[in-house]
């Protein structure tokens, strides 16, 4: 009985003790992607670093009681942006992230590769849900909607963080504001393009 009840309190969220930068809106975004996709979809987060958004993204997706398959994509290797980062300084951060990921270690795959690399696994038209939170300059933004968009299902989202970034906006106006294929929009610092 007692387990019956602590299974319908679902699992603890467990982000706070991961370090990382990911806030509350990144969190609400992983909280409506959930309850919005159904059962068997699959879904994509590009960039995780040491596990804070992933881990959230996996308790949301154990306690929803859907099928949803979860890969996360990452080199494990940080971008220009971490250079100076102490809490990322001398540590194997696949290791970091993995030892971080061990209460939800069923509810995902890890996929060590870069962003246009790790695409390549996937069908077009086959992904409900890409988010996307990797290296942040203009260049490498727009390899990643050039290089993600194509797999997302009609009807699914392609979102990202950072919009308050340059290089971000900068690659989101350039190929989603104006692309035909659906409609983009953003959010603080969050942007969406829901696939038509």
């Amino acid at each position: 009985r007692l387990y019956a009840q602590r299974r319908m309190m679902g699992m603890e969220h467990f982000h706070d003790n991961i370090f990382g930068y990911s806030d509350d809106t990144y969190f609400s975004i992983i909280r409506d992607a959930v309850k919005r996709f159904p059962s068997g979809s699959h879904f994509v987060e590009v960039g995780a670093l040491l596990g804070k958004s992933s881990s959230y993204i996996a308790v949301e997706i154990a306690n929803s009681g859907k099928d949803i398959k979860y890969d996360i994509v990452d080199h494990w290797l940080g971008s220009s942006e971490h250079t100076d980062v102490k809490e990322l300084q001398d540590i194997n951060m696949f290791d970091t992230f993995t030892e971080n990921m061990k209460p939800v270690e069923k509810y995902y795959k890890a996929i060590k590769a870069s962003s246009i690399d790790g695409a390549t696994l996937y069908e077009d038209e086959s992904l409900e849900f890409v988010m996307i939170d990797g290296d942040h300059s203009q260049s490498a933004v727009e390899n990643d909607i050039t290089s993600w968009l194509p797999k997302i299902k009609s009807g699914g989202l392609l979102a990202g963080d950072d919009y308050g970034d340059a290089g971000v906006r900068a690659a989101c106006e350039n190929l989603l504001a104006n692309n035909s294929e659906g409609e983009f929009s953003y959010w603080t610092t969050k942007w969406f393009f829901n696939k038509g």
